[in-house]
């Protein structure tokens, strides 16, 4: 598919390892890199083919048996003009995903696609960094996202002078606006694909999403073994529990949420020496955006929240997009020895 399998994730990593049999890269030499699928011309002009004129939302974790199938019908359900090249795009799609988890030397992987009509939402970037997704949570962990239609995802090569700083504002959107106000990000090219660190305190890649000016196709893969994917579950499993039974916390969580995806507010902008304007805009969290769900399909919901615990094994939940990028700290959790997690009142 990548032309004559030129796709070589790995070349992006350094492995320090002096043992000669590690099939896991170090790290990256930066917080993100970008590399080149190495697509056909065909592959490309059927891509520009898609047509999205609706928001919904494909998950799959380690089920692959009929995954070509699930997403064929997920790119056909976007339009009715998506027919002709559904197919051609789903085998593409699962390439891409069967590539990257064989780079990444691993069993299986956290597969989240999203498709976005264009929207305001991110018309100011929401600068963050992704918490580990996987057990054990600390150290490195990586993740490789594919924009296959509209604007790409953001990258920030964050100085390490300004790390600490920037950790500090725990990811509120317009503290961390206000902070990188006037900075360059940078952007994957159309045909290429981004693998970033998130877990890491001190190398996590700093990212937004775009603003979605037109439509995207967005694909996320996070490369993990069988019992990381069924720990994360069983987390998540008991996050929900809680939320479900204990108002306050959900309160706790809401407020959360809100700080690290509402809009920023007018004075807020005007904070920023006048390099964001805006006439009116209010602080306040945007609306989800419907789509009726589907079997492999989920309702088109912004916002999730999940557990997750950062590299220094510190509890944290998850206010993110849908597919569970951002982390902010609350003390309402507290990890148990099974990752999954035990709750304090």
């Amino acid at each position: 598919m990548f032309s004559g399998s030129t796709f070589k994730l790995l070349n992006s990593f350094t492995d320090k390892s002096t043992n000669n049999e590690e099939k896991t890269p170090a790290t990256l030499e930066s917080s993100f890199v970008f590399f080149d699928l190495n697509l056909s011309l065909e592959q490309k002009y059927t891509l520009t083919s898609l047509k999205i004129s609706k928001n919904n939302e494909f998950e799959n974790s380690d089920n692959f048996e009929n995954i070509v199938t699930d997403i064929e019908k997920f790119i056909s359900a976007l339009d009715s003009e998506n027919a002709t090249i559904s197919i051609k795009i789903a085998q593409l799609i699962f390439e891409i995903i069967k590539a990257v988890i064989s780079e990444m030397h691993q069993e299986t992987a956290w597969i989240v696609m999203r498709a976005s009509q264009p929207n305001d939402l991110f018309k100011y970037p929401r600068w963050h960094t992704d918490g580990c997704y996987f057990p054990p949570h600390q150290g490195e962990q990586f993740k490789v996202v594919v924009t296959l239609a509209g604007p790409g995802t953001l990258f920030y090569n964050l100085p390490d002078t300004q790390r600490e700083a920037f950790n500090l504002l725990d990811n509120d959107r317009a503290k961390t606006l206000k902070m990188l106000q006037g900075i360059k990000p940078e952007t994957p090219a159309a045909g290429q694909g981004a693998v970033f660190i998130a877990g890491s305190q001190t190398r996590a890649a700093v990212h937004s999403e775009p603003h979605i000016n037109s439509p995207r196709l967005f694909l996320a893969i996070a490369p993990c073994s069988r019992s990381q994917l069924n720990c994360r579950f069983e987390s998540q499993k008991e996050f929900q529990r809680k939320l479900m039974s204990d108002p306050a916390f959900l309160k706790q969580i809401e407020e959360l949420k809100k700080r690290a995806f509402s809009a920023p507010s007018v004075a807020e902008l005007t904070e920023t020496n006048g390099v964001l304007t805006q006439d009116k805009e209010e602080r306040t969290a945007a609306k989800p955006l419907e789509q009726k769900s589907g079997s492999s399909l989920r309702s088109y919901s912004l916002y999730s929240i999940e557990p997750r615990f950062d590299s220094n094994n510190n509890t944290r939940s998850t206010m993110a997009e849908s597919s569970g990028f951002n982390s902010v700290d609350t003390p309402a959790l507290q990890r148990s020895s099974c990752m999954s997690l035990s709750f304090r009142r």
